[in-house]
């Protein structure tokens, strides 16, 4: 494994929960209360859910296409490559 220094990709908040819910019309009074009494112990556990799903089903691909097409493409051009 790399020891090189990493970069957070994504973080989840309560807010972020909230959003969530609102864009799938299922924002009400009673669900906002769930929301906030959320443990932090609970945050953790579904974040490390999302890292593992996010991880299994779009990192990668993610990470090669933004790379090629960022910064691949244009370190190759400023090297007239």
């Amino acid at each position: 494994m790399s020891t090189e220094p990493f970069k957070i990709v994504i973080g989840v908040t309560k807010d972020d929960i909230q959003q969530a819910m609102q864009d799938h019309n299922e924002l009400i009074p009673s669900m906002e209360e769930i929301i906030a009494n959320i443990t932090d112990e609970d945050m953790q556990d579904l974040a490390d859910k999302m890292r593992n799903d996010y991880i299994d089903q779009l990192y990668w691909d993610s990470l090669y296409v933004l790379f090629t097409e960022t910064t691949l493409d244009q370190d190759m051009f400023e090297k007239g490559e």
